[in-house]
């Protein structure tokens, strides 16, 4: 037991180097992907100061299509506005872990956004 100490040991110092190192390229490849929504819910889990420029990016653009959602609620005044299973379980877990968005989104999510 004692000689795989060593190799055990090297093997989790590994692991967690390239572990950042994919979080990065993930941030990326969901960026070039235009997968802003799924960006920013990987930002809320990895908030380190290296990964601000995609986070800042993903917030923009996740702010940008959240408005637009709820701004269809102007062209119907009378209805509850329809949003597709998976983008609405990714909006409402965003806003479940993001205060700003929270504040800023949640009233209206309720409020306009049909279940």
């Amino acid at each position: 037991m004692i000689r795989f100490f060593p190799t055990l040991i090297s093997i989790l110092a590994l692991l967690s180097y390239g572990c950042g190192k994919d979080i990065g390229s993930r941030m990326l490849e969901l960026k070039n992907q235009g997968k802003y929504l799924e960006l920013s819910l990987l930002c809320t889990e990895h908030r380190e100061k290296e990964y601000k420029s995609y986070c800042d990016e993903a917030w923009t653009e996740t702010s940008a299509k959240i408005d637009g959602i709820l701004s269809q609620k102007a062209e119907l005044p009378f209805l509850r506005i329809s949003v597709d299973k998976g983008t609405r379980k990714q909006v409402e877990e965003i806003l479940s872990k993001n205060p700003e968005f929270r504040e800023k989104y949640l009233p209206l999510w309720k409020k306009f956004v049909q279940e």
